[in-house]
């Protein structure tokens, strides 16, 4: 027995690390593929040569139908997939096939970032992560194990942002909703694994904010303001995000919400063609806020609050594949920006502007998906850990807050309401199959 133990933990510790190098390759040149995406729809925008926009709107709408039917082909890949992948881990008989799933979110994704869709990369690499889950399992004949699926998701997630701590909170904290230290010890070794092999292939982060001065104690109620105005928004969020997905999925043969991806892919579109800092996953807003030509008219920036959320519920709607953390975060940054306009008539200085853009990022980011640790350890990674000292303090004291707002709001995060929406369809859909039988 004690031999079949040892050996038994030896390919354990084989098949993590196998899992971490892989998730490692495969995030690291996803990475790659979606800045040269990106930089390449920016250069043809910015070109203003006719032929170029030409091209590229020719190319957008062959991209448009494509990835129709690539959603069509394979529906696990709506959006960022995340509903589809906690319903493998929670149902016991996963739909998810790996060989179709992973390359096909992979590629479809990138047709997203080419769009200038208000979805990011991060989804998808969580998810990524989760299907080299389903394919060790797969391969080592494991399939009662699925919390490699969880753990996966949050290695996903760390190597995308570059944020160790933080994928691994997510690994507990969102995807298994459980801890257990035999957990703890594989996503530790896939972590290294993955992280040391990211590092080599492609180290890029997916933003890095340098904050050069320490919290002002003076305005310390400046936490109060980022939690009372992230509260009704994050809530916002999580109430109308899946009560819109109910009214399409009601009347879903109105031909216009049938064919909604044509017409949202659309509209999204041109946003980001008319307004490019509007568009796009809001890498390129969230640098605008943190820079020295910022934007400091607080009713234009509640204009670009309510554009994004407007494009943040149809984004969220348009099945595409991409996710919704990012923009999340990008909407936590306008609302620091606004804080900021308000903290400016009591007298704050300058230099306390990026530090409170940085918490309202945390701040929406953990009631949202109602991960404060994760997103805590999250802004850890992007504010840098060499200036850790000046941000830590209020930052924690923060996360505190948002995490008691977590555990009183009752109500779902979007990925738990749109995994109910799933179970509840999955559910319909075998009861009309029985009748028929």
């Amino acid at each position: 027995m004690k031999k079949k133990n040892g050996l038994y933990i030896f390919i354990e510790i084989i098949k993590c690390l196998l899992m971490g190098a892989l998730i490692g390759v495969v995030i690291s040149l996803y990475k790659f593929a979606v800045s040269w995406v990106i930089s390449l729809a920016s250069s043809l925008l910015e070109s203003k040569d006719i032929l170029k926009m030409t091209f590229y709107i020719i190319s957008l709408i062959i991209v448009m139908f494509i990835s129709y039917f690539l959603i069509r082909f394979d529906s696990e890949i709506q959006c960022g997939g995340l509903p589809q992948l906690e319903m493998n881990i929670r149902s016991k008989n996963g739909t998810i096939k790996w060989y179709k799933s992973l390359p096909l979110m992979f590629v479809n994704s990138l047709f997203s970032f080419f769009g200038g869709l208000p979805l990011g990369s991060e989804a998808p690499s969580t998810f990524m992560g989760g299907t080299v889950g389903i394919f060790a399992n797969d391969i080592t004949n494991h399939h009662d194990e699925d919390d490699d699926i969880g753990l996966g998701m949050g290695v996903g997630l760390g190597v995308a942002f570059m944020a160790p701590i933080s994928g691994i909170c997510y690994g507990f904290e969102e995807s298994l909703n459980k801890f257990s230290f035999k957990d703890l010890g594989k996503v530790i070794l896939m972590t290294i694994n993955a992280f040391l092999v990211s590092y080599l292939i492609n180290p890029h982060q997916l933003i890095t904010i340098n904050i050069d001065a320490a919290y002002n104690w003076m305005y310390s109620y400046s936490l109060f303001f980022i939690v009372i105005f992230s509260l009704p928004v994050a809530v916002l969020m999580m109430k109308l995000t899946p009560k819109i997905k109910i009214f399409l999925n009601r009347h879903s043969r109105n031909f216009f919400i049938k064919y909604r991806f044509f017409f949202l892919f659309t509209i999204l579109s041109l946003i980001f063609i008319l307004f490019p800092l509007l568009g796009g996953n809001g890498r390129a807003l969230i640098y605008h806020l943190f820079g020295d030509d910022k934007i400091s008219l607080w009713w234009l920036l509640f204009i670009f609050l309510v554009v994004r959320l407007m494009t943040f519920f149809l984004g969220a709607n348009s099945t595409a594949s991409g996710g919704l953390m990012f923009p999340t975060l990008t909407l936590g940054a306008l609302i620091g920006a606004l804080i900021n306009c308000l903290m400016r008539t009591m007298g704050m200085p300058e230099s306390q502007e990026k530090l409170i853009i940085l918490i309202s990022m945390m701040a929406l980011f953990g009631l949202v998906n109602k991960t404060p640790i994760t997103g805590f350890f999250l802004i850890m990674s992007m504010g840098g850990y060499d200036n850790i000292l000046h941000y830590v303090g209020p930052a924690f004291i923060a996360m505190s807050v948002v995490f008691i707002f977590t555990r009183i709001i009752d109500i779902d995060n979007i990925t738990d309401s749109r995994r109910k929406l799933l179970r509840y369809s999955h559910r319909k859909k075998e009861i009309i199959n029985s009748i028929n039988d």
